[in-house]
């Protein structure tokens, strides 16, 4: 008989003590069912956690604000931390939008007469303007310069430009005036006006107008020197009675009857019932009236060119002429003689002394 070895005997007793403790364990530890949750549970256990949670946040706030209070209390300089010095960008101003019809002054303004210059009253003067084309458009001659506000002074008001202006350009502007009658100061304004009528000046909204302003002095007063008056005598240079027919022309320096001539100084026409005297070359007529006009009547008498027409014969009608050598002189209407048709006058020239 073989003789068994310790080690074989150990292995096989090892086998046998494992399958009876496998025998003896029982059905539930071998098989165990899959767990299933709790709700209940599950909501205790999630409630417990909130509240563990809750406190644990509790004092972690109160471990801050004692750890920032103790913090505070402690006496420790800061350290500084160190700066970047920066330059301020250079911000560029935005560029101005111009208009198209923008006026500035001029080098200077004001070329003649100043603002308050001393004038005479009824004292003519000319006012000249220097301005700039400050806007973006072309000044064309169908610009003008019109009276805006104030006192015109006798000037007249509107003005088409003498020339074109280009932007950037000046121009001077003139306008002729005569200075008020009675002391005082007076301001005349005035303002562009571009084609389609719109007005334009200087200032900063190119709204406002430019002027001329001046003063009216009183003129002092002196006792007047009686003037000593002559009256010249009259000089009788022509007179004479004539008869003239339809179309005849009459020279009142010499009496001649012409039916044309550059020297003659009226012409007699005839239609129907109408009758006409007309002054030709530069001579002038006046009716005067029945009463007889004297030198001086006829010389200072306000004679035209115009024609006078009348119906029928007015005897002893008067009438001033001045001949086309610039001689006074009066006229009468004496009778018209329907067979010939002739109107007689007689007439006198005076020479001037």
């Amino acid at each position: 008989m073989k003789k068994v070895s310790s080690d074989r005997v150990f292995y096989n007793s090892f086998l046998l003590v494992c399958f009876l403790l496998t025998s003896c364990l029982p059905t539930a530890l071998i098989e165990s069912p899959v767990p299933t949750l709790d709700q209940t549970a599950l909501f205790a256990t999630s409630e417990l956690l909130v509240t563990e949670a809750f406190y644990q946040t509790q004092t972690l706030q109160v471990y801050e604000a004692t750890s920032v209070a103790i913090a505070k209390t402690a006496a420790v300089t800061p350290t500084p931390i160190p700066t970047l010095a920066r330059t301020r960008p250079v911000f560029a101003s935005p560029t101005e939008l111009r208009e198209c019809n923008m006026a500035a002054p001029g080098t200077p303004l004001d070329v003649t007469i100043r603002d308050d210059t001393q004038m005479a009253p009824g004292e003519s003067f000319t006012k000249t303007w220097r301005l700039l084309n400050a806007g973006t458009c072309k000044w064309t001659r169908m610009y003008s310069l019109v009276f805006f506000s104030g006192n015109p002074m006798d000037a007249i008001q509107s003005f088409y430009l003498a020339s074109e202006v280009q932007p950037g350009s000046m121009i001077d502007l003139s306008v002729d005036m005569v200075a008020p009658g009675a002391p005082g100061t007076y301001q005349s304004n005035w303002i562009l006006k571009d084609e389609q009528g719109q007005l334009f000046g200087i200032g900063p909204n190119s709204d406002a107008p430019f002027w001329a302003r001046i003063q009216v002095a009183e003129v002092a007063t002196s006792t007047p020197e009686p003037t000593i008056t002559v009256t010249p005598t009259p000089i009788i240079y022509l007179e004479g009675s004539i008869s003239i027919i339809n179309e005849n022309q009459v020279d009142l320096d010499t009496g001649i009857i012409s039916p044309n001539s550059v020297l003659s100084d009226l012409l007699f026409t005839l239609d129907g019932n109408s009758y006409k005297l007309s002054p030709i070359n530069g001579a002038g007529l006046h009716l005067f009236g029945t009463q007889m006009p004297e030198f001086n009547d006829c010389r200072n008498a306000l004679v035209s060119a115009d024609p006078i027409t009348f119906d029928g014969i007015q005897i002893d009608t008067y009438m001033c002429f001045r001949t086309n050598q610039g001689l006074p002189g009066r006229l009468r209407l004496l009778s018209f003689d329907d067979v010939s048709d002739s109107l007689k006058i007689d007439f006198l020239t005076w020479s001037l002394p």
